[in-house]
């Protein structure tokens, strides 16, 4: 093992400074834009030859104008709301700023906890989604449709962007206008690419591993496994038998066989398989499932979670900002198809956050009521040989049906 030198140490020492003095920067500064009200409110920054307040925020702090104006908004829509406004010094005036108006006294705890966990992304594109569904359906107080904003995207062309521009619009879209024409364009692009995914070559020989080769000829045979007691030799000869002809061939099969260990069981992995990620990117067209969303696919989301099922049967592909949205209990009917999805706007956690809690809180009280949550075997325990199946969730949805 490398001793550190002094110089390695001291510059260690100086970093680890440097990072807690950032830190405490921009502390100050969250404590600065709190105390902005007060001292406009009061005039204090007259008493200091200053005409506004700010002149006297640049002055004293070098906060631009545009700062200042967010911070006085921020904080005067949060003045009976405690709980968010005590997120400004931890959090920063920016990111409370974007639910400042949207929370009420009533709904602030639901909004100063997703300040907390969110990403100031994941936050604004929530916001944006609760903010058009109170323009179009008025006060919402449960639940709106999930229905993602699309951002407007515009895009400056230079001469030499302008001019392949032109000559493409001149081939596919003569007579159309140019946002028309550059749509025509990208469906064409598209295809062709398709159209080259589609066009591998098929007849080329498949490169053949030794590895491979040796696992698909034993699996060929089927090993009666026993638990507690390895594998069947009465069975197995039985079967070499009727498979083989001649007896050279029996006796190899057989003495082969017979010297293969007790394999334990095979449980499905938490990782997804690489063929059922492809045929959920053609499923959905390599777009994110979440209605009316534009982004490509960055994340496979289990829909039941996979503690629960062992299985990939309910992926869902989604982008990384929709897939926070499910994580942060935002989705309400999560285990519908994506059309029918709802966005939460209450506290609450996921179905099955929720499900657990109440009914382990419940089998507290009631133990004779008790429901045993499926628990992955142990692989190595020759007593489970079968696969984990996926479990029944049906006495889970009778038993949270009888709660009070």
């Amino acid at each position: 093992m490398e001793k550190i030198t002094e110089n390695q140490a001291g510059s260690i020492d100086l970093h680890r400074e440097f990072r807690k003095l950032t830190f405490d920067i921009h502390k100050m500064k969250n404590r600065l834009m709190m105390l902005l009200l007060e001292i406009y409110e009061q005039e204090i920054y007259k008493k200091h030859n200053c005409t506004t307040i700010y002149e006297y925020a640049f002055k004293y702090a070098k906060l631009s104008k545009e700062t200042v104006q967010l911070a006085l908004r921020t904080l005067r829509n949060t003045e009976d709301k405690p709980l968010l406004r005590a997120q400004i010094e931890s959090k920063g005036i920016y990111k409370v700023a974007i639910v400042a108006k949207l929370a009420t006294p009533e709904t602030e705890k639901f909004y100063a906890g997703h300040v907390q966990k969110m990403r100031k992304e994941v936050l604004f594109a929530f916001a944006k989604e609760v903010r058009k569904s109170e323009n179009e359906v008025g006060n919402v107080k449960f639940e709106a449709k999930c229905y993602a904003v699309v951002p407007k995207v515009s895009i400056e062309l230079d001469a030499e962007m302008q001019t392949i521009f032109n000559q493409l619009k001149k081939e596919y879209g003569k007579d159309l206008s140019n946002k028309e024409a550059l749509r025509v364009i990208l469906k064409k692009l598209k295809e062709n690419e398709n159209a080259k995914s589609k066009n591998v070559p098929k007849n080329v020989p498949p490169q053949v591993n030794p590895r491979t080769e040796m696992q698909s000829t034993s699996q060929e045979i089927e090993v009666d496994f026993i638990p507690g007691n390895g594998i069947s030799i009465e069975n197995q000869i039985s079967k070499i038998s009727s498979a083989n002809t001649t007896p050279q061939t029996q006796k190899t099969t057989q003495s082969s066989d017979a010297l293969l260990p007790a394999q334990p069981p095979k449980f499905p992995s938490h990782t997804i398989p690489r063929e059922t990620k492809r045929e959920i990117d053609i499923k959905q067209n390599h777009k994110c499932a979440y209605p009316n969303c534009v982004k490509s696919i960055e994340n496979y989301h289990h829909k039941i979670p996979f503690s629960f099922s062992r299985s990939h049967e309910s992926l869902v592909g989604l982008c990384k900002t929709h897939h926070e949205f499910c994580h942060h209990g935002i989705i309400r009917h999560e285990l519908d198809e994506p059309n029918h999805w709802r966005l939460n706007i209450k506290p609450a956690r996921s179905q099955f956050d929720n499900f657990f809690l109440k009914y382990k809180a419940h089998e507290k009280n009631s133990p004779a009521a008790r429901v045993p949550f499926p628990k992955k075997p142990h692989s190595k325990n020759p007593a489970h040989p079968a696969p984990f199946d996926q479990p029944n969730l049906q006495p889970y949805a009778q038993a949270l049906a009888q709660l009070p």
